[in-house]
């Protein structure tokens, strides 16, 4: 995380293993949203035996006037829900 000149952003990126005789069926579909109030992505990518995930959320803004809130929860509501997608593994034959 950074404070940059009135900006913050977060990023991670988290490579997990898939347990082994397992694969993904399910994977949550990429996401993108640049708007008004900053710029959110989240990628979910198979590697075989692993899972990568990266994220990004950035706020353009330290204080946001009313007007600006509806893209503000725009912003925030696309976040949260790529990130409760579910990812759904399944046993390999």
């Amino acid at each position: 995380m950074c404070w940059c000149s009135g900006t913050f952003r977060s990023r991670w990126f988290t490579p997990g293993p898939i347990p082994e005789g397992y694969r993904p069926a399910l994977l949550p579909k990429d996401v993108e949203l640049k708007n008004e109030a900053g710029r959110f992505a989240a990628r979910f990518v198979d590697r075989g035996d692993r899972l990568a995930v990266s994220v990004e959320l950035v706020l353009t803004k330290d204080v946001y006037a009313p007007e600006d809130y509806s893209a503000l929860k725009k912003l925030i509501e696309t976040a949260v829900g790529a990130l409760s997608q579910p990812i759904v593994l399944e046993r390999q034959p």
